[in-house]
């Protein structure tokens, strides 16, 4: 998928970017990949600044692929 290649470079370019993690968990998500998406949504949530409105969204996308906190 072009968007997670581009979530990948993104990444390499910047491996904080917090951001980038959740976009592409949300690909891999999309295409079934629940365990990498769900890898990838606690990379996120390891990334993001205090705050951010997107952790409790994260959190529970994490929970409805099966995954824990």
């Amino acid at each position: 998928d072009l968007a997670i290649a581009d979530y990948n470079q993104a990444i390499q370019l910047n491996p904080q970017y917090s951001y980038a993690y959740y976009a592409r968990g949300f690909a891999l998500a999309k295409l079934g990949s629940n365990q990498e998406a769900i890898s990838n949504f606690k990379l996120f949530l390891q990334y993001a600044t205090p705050g951010d409105s997107f952790i409790e969204t994260t959190k529970q996308l994490i929970r409805k692929l099966g995954g824990t906190i």
